[in-house]
């Protein structure tokens, strides 16, 4: 929304006006907004953004958490001397080539034909967490951005069992989702298409690869074994109506809860 070229005053302006439409066309139709506000990679203050709060936009501390943040890592080339030899450690590589070894390879989908077998994989792995996830809503972001996203599958005998998916900006991948299915434990879930990705972006130009938000212990440990270096990621909420934030909670419950219940029969 905001280009490095302008000045601060010109982005202040230019927020403000993105406030005002905010306000005029989704206050009276929704019941609270967050904005994520990611902090630049290098020198990134620490503190909130000023006009946010100057327009009623509650800051959600989590600089004690340090949750949630994200992930990058800075891509260098050559692939093989700077990341894979220079930063990655002997066991990641040790596993990447053991998994290859076992016929496991990853394919780079570009037509997004295996577009159905990821949605499956995301759809099976949040139904763990007991999270129903809106398939065709997924299909339309997808089909929307399909030009700037590539699935990278992991296969085995030609069988679809791991992924990575990711969007692309001008100097960055971002590592959107990961899924995959109970058969690809043994081949190090989606470690490999992970590696595939990252391998891709750095010998396409790429500066950057982000791992999207981060919210548990567990997620960093596997981030920063891919050389991954944390970021602070603030967030901040504006309530339009409290009667209204109740009831899509109870709304959101009940349709999540009909969905349940569909399935089961």
């Amino acid at each position: 929304m905001l280009s490095d070229s302008l000045n601060e005053d010109e982005k202040c302006l230019h927020l403000k006006l993105f406030f005002e439409f905010i306000d005029k066309n989704y206050s009276h139709s929704h019941s609270l907004l967050a904005l994520k506000e990611q902090i630049q990679i290098e020198n990134g203050s620490i503190e909130p953004s000023q006009i946010l709060l100057e327009n009623s936009y509650k800051w959600l501390n989590n600089t004690t958490t340090k949750f949630r943040c994200t992930h990058y890592l800075k891509l260098e080339t050559p692939f093989e001397e700077k990341i894979w030899d220079g930063l990655w450690s002997k066991k990641l590589r040790r596993n990447v080539r053991h998994v290859r070894k076992t016929g496991f390879h990853v394919v780079i989908d570009d037509k997004l034909e295996y577009l159905d077998d990821f949605i499956e994989m995301q759809f099976q792995m949040v139904k763990k967490f007991d999270v129903v996830l809106d398939k065709d809503e997924l299909y339309q972001i997808v089909k929307v951005f399909h030009k700037k996203s590539k699935l990278f599958i992991g296969l085995v005998d030609s069988q679809p069992i791991s992924s990575q998916f990711c969007y692309f900006t001008p100097t960055t991948v971002y590592l959107s989702k990961g899924p995959y299915l109970p058969a690809a434990r043994e081949y190090r879930n989606s470690e490999l298409p992970t590696c595939a990705a990252i391998k891709y972006a750095c010998e396409s130009g790429y500066k950057y690869a982000e791992f999207g938000i981060t919210t548990t212990p567990d997620l960093v440990v596997y981030k920063e074994k891919f050389g991954a270096t944390s970021v602070p990621m603030r967030t901040y909420t504006k309530k339009f109506s409290h009667f209204k934030a109740i009831t899509n909670k109870t709304y959101q419950y009940l349709t999540g809860m009909q969905k349940k219940l569909g399935e089961l029969r």
